[in-house]
């Protein structure tokens, strides 16, 4: 969603305004603290809908340019709307396109009267992957006499979303630069991470480990560090400075006296991958005193003993998945019982379905029944499914009965959609009937949306946001149309932006959503404001 966009706990519907952020606050809120908001930022990484995207057109002349199509067209005409939150969601969906010709459309954007629309256009030049404006969004960044500092952060982000490593050594600059803002300098550490250029690793490690530097920016080298050591080796510069990465994360995680830093290298050794890391994690779980260095490291521990897709999970797993089950009955905090169920999701291992079940059905709190229920969507649980039924479809507790909804949205099991179907349609609720929505969405079914496009008549708001992103995330051509003249009968600058936001959504082509991916395995309690609008943009 374009900036002061709007988000909801479960992450998967827009419930309210996403709340304001403070330069270099530190201190997590009581709801950043609880397993919703990983949820909310980490959850494009396990939906598991297929990508469909819109298919390419060809000709005799070969493909059909974005802009020769009427989804192109409209987007275009979008950018000269009167609304600047729609003026940048439209930029966004440009920019999703991936059409590098079609960057220097954006590039007046960078002079809108409104700052978010210049952030937006930025980050979509970004998202476009052409080469030929990464110079001026660099000269944005550097621009310290007529930028500010939000501004040149976001144009560091946009460099590192560009894929184009000639924008390494001009990132590594601003992140080495005497006197330079915090908040650009963090920016800049992890938009070389998501560059995964091995040249800009040398400057990554160095920021990561400079005592006296502003935790802010140690945080965000970390992630950057985590980003691209995702790929393996190569993309640090071999062997060796991956294993100089890796003692690097170890030894923070074990000695530095900043909690950011322990979170963001915690996380980062569980975005790696190496399995042979995973005791350094478990014993940071069970003995650092920060509760978010255990909830987070019970993640990571869980990412490592699953281990990379197809291959077998690491010889401690069953060992993992007994301390997650250990402490998702006994811990003496609600929040960290939520992890520890995210985690067991996370490990994938059938063997959790059965105390996850039991905690869906037997606790109080309806929080942890519904990362319980997450839990089962993701391990896809097939004993779960009428578990979840019942209680989408029970008279009890609104939340919990959306949270059961989307696990079986997650699940994709087909047996369960026409059900989701009949809740949709005949629910009291609009939070019922906007889960039931969203868990269509996230099914990836095919012609799933023809279900769900009646609904953006309905006159409760809520119901009608939740449902545009249902349709987004299936990503049907054949919802372009409905969405357009949807569009054209709004007033509310909010939900026209947001129908942009599908709009973007269904005119993505690559196989992950790029931008949501900057979220993934990174601490996000370190808060500067470019950085934390990226991040929860849809």
């Amino acid at each position: 969603m374009p900036p002061g966009g709007v988000k909801d706990p479960g992450g998967l519907g827009p419930t309210g305004p996403t709340a304001p952020r403070r330069p270099g606050n530190s201190r997590a809120s009581p709801a950043e603290t609880r397993w919703e908001e990983w949820w909310f930022l980490n959850r494009h990484a396990y939906a598991r809908v297929e990508r469909k995207g819109v298919a390419e057109k060809t000709g005799p002349g070969g493909p059909t340019p974005f802009l020769a199509t009427p989804l192109g067209a409209f987007l275009l005409q979008e950018l000269r709307g009167p609304a600047g939150i729609v003026r940048a969601a439209a930029a966004l969906a440009i920019g999703k396109a991936g059409e590098p010709t079609l960057a220097p459309l954006l590039l007046p954007l960078l002079e809108d009267p409104d700052p978010e629309v210049r952030e937006s256009a930025l980050l979509a030049m970004g998202l476009s992957r052409a080469s030929a404006v990464v110079p001026q969004i660099l000269a944005v960044a550097q621009d310290r006499v007529r930028r500010e500092p939000r501004l040149r952060a976001a144009a560091a982000l946009a460099a590192g979303l560009s894929g184009d490593r000639a924008a390494a050594a001009g990132l590594a600059a601003l992140l080495e630069r005497t006197g330079e803002e915090a908040e650009v300098r963090g920016a800049a550490a992890l938009a070389l991470g998501l560059l995964r250029d091995p040249a800009g690793a040398p400057a990554l490690l160095r920021a990561a480990a400079r005592e006296g530097e502003e935790a802010s920016v140690r945080a965000y080298a970390i992630a950057g560090i985590g980003h691209a050591g995702r790929d393996g080796a190569a993309s640090l510069g071999g062997e060796a400075r991956l294993a100089e990465a890796r003692a690097l994360l170890a030894r923070l995680l074990s000695a530095d006296r900043a909690e950011d830093v322990r979170r963001a290298a915690v996380l980062a050794l569980g975005a790696i991958g190496d399995a042979r890391d995973l005791g350094t994690v478990r014993r940071a779980v069970a003995s650092d005193r920060d509760r978010m260095v255990e909830r987070f490291g019970r993640l990571a521990a869980a990412r490592l003993a699953r281990g990379p897709a197809g291959a077998a999970p690491a010889p401690e797993a069953a060992e993992v998945r007994a301390e997650c089950v250990k402490a998702l009955s006994t811990l003496g905090n609600h929040e960290g019982r939520g992890f520890a169920a995210m985690a067991l999701g996370v490990l994938g291992d059938p063997a959790a379905g059965t105390p996850l079940r039991q905690s869906l059905l037997s606790e109080e709190d309806p929080s942890l029944r519904g990362a319980a229920a997450i839990a089962l969507g993701l391990l896809r649980e097939k004993t779960a499914i009428g578990d979840l039924l019942r209680l989408a479809e029970s008279p009890g507790e609104p939340t919990l009965r959306a949270m059961a909804a989307v696990a079986l949205g997650l699940g994709g099991e087909a047996t369960s959609l026409p059900r989701l179907q009949k809740l949709l349609e005949s629910s009291t609720l609009p939070e019922v009937r906007a889960a039931a929505a969203l868990a269509l969405g996230l099914s990836g079914a095919r012609g799933t949306a023809a279900g769900l496009l009646p609904v953006l008549e309905e006159k409760n708001s809520y119901l009608r946001l939740s449902t545009i992103l249902a349709i987004g995330a299936l990503r049907d051509e054949a919802a372009v149309g409905p969405l357009i003249t949807r569009f054209k009968a709004e007033t509310d600058p909010e939900t026209r932006a947001l129908i942009l936001v599908a709009l973007g959504h269904i005119a993505d082509r690559s196989d992950r959503p790029v931008l949501p991916s900057v979220a993934e395995w990174m601490n996000y309690l370190v808060h500067t404001p470019a950085v934390d609008t990226a991040i929860r943009l849809y």
